[in-house]
């Protein structure tokens, strides 16, 4: 492995963590990690949206998979499930849990109160 020294220019990745704000007038974004400590981090931070906007989804939305077929979020004895909102003559009943969709078939976006042509 490689020495990293003393002022030499790294990119660092934090997995998973929590957006807060802003730091006022300086404009660094500030995140929290599990313990809810917040961190400020400089301008040339790079933040990508690790769950789709507005996960996890609830019971009565729909969403919409990299794929364009829709889904529809339904409470079950097993907890929340996602079921396609159309199905073919011939296509199975798919009952998918959010994540394995999200991980397979994403990305997700939410669709419910957009208007839908259905």
């Amino acid at each position: 492995m490689t020495t990293i020294r003393r002022d030499e220019i790294v990119d660092v990745t934090i997995k998973s963590v929590r957006l807060v704000g802003e730091d006022g007038p300086s404009g660094c974004v500030v995140i929290a990690d599990e313990h809810n400590n917040c961190y400020p981090l400089p301008h040339q931070a790079a933040i990508k949206r690790a769950t789709p906007q507005h996960w996890p989804p609830t019971a009565g939305e729909i969403w919409e998979d990299g794929h364009g077929r829709k889904w529809f979020a339904q409470q079950r004895e097993g907890g929340l499930r996602l079921i396609p909102v159309y199905l073919g003559e011939d296509d199975p009943l798919l009952v998918e849990l959010p994540q394995h969709l999200l991980d397979y078939s994403g990305p997700l976006r939410r669709i419910y109160g957009e208007e839908a042509p259905f």
